[in-house]
């Protein structure tokens, strides 16, 4: 398994942690920071597997727009992550330092749910 979707695997264990263990808004929001993350990780797992090489500059960014945007032709990224990305992105920093940053737990958990899925899908094509 690439070390990116074990990182992955991590951040969404985390991220369900939030979303299944607590009632503060501030802690519910470092779930969505915990499912950018895994996005972030599985395109570059997914990156990583198709012959790039993760350590050229154009991959050290947080921006999952232009990782998707890189991913080889008929690369499947779910629907909700492509038409939510520039909310996602913003998960990346708002709820670690915008003290007025609230996401919705509902919001939250649709995202990760499609990326948890999404994530199991590659490793059992991996497993293979």
């Amino acid at each position: 398994m690439s070390n990116y979707l074990h990182l992955a695997k991590s951040d969404l264990k985390y991220a369900n942690f939030g979303l299944t263990n607590c009632t503060d808004e501030v802690e519910i929001n470092y779930a969505a920071y915990h499912v950018n993350q895994a996005i972030e990780k599985i395109i570059k797992a997914l990156l990583e597997l198709n012959g790039n090489d993760l350590t050229d500059r154009k991959y050290k960014t947080h921006n999952i727009s232009y990782l998707i945007s890189s991913l080889p032709k008929g690369t499947q990224v779910p629907n909700i992550i492509v038409e939510r990305k520039f909310e996602i992105i913003r998960w990346v920093s708002e709820p670690r330092y915008n003290v007025n940053f609230r996401e919705s737990k509902e919001d939250i958990l649709i995202i990760y749910t499609a990326t948890f899925e999404w994530l199991n899908q590659i490793m059992l094509m991996q497993s293979r």
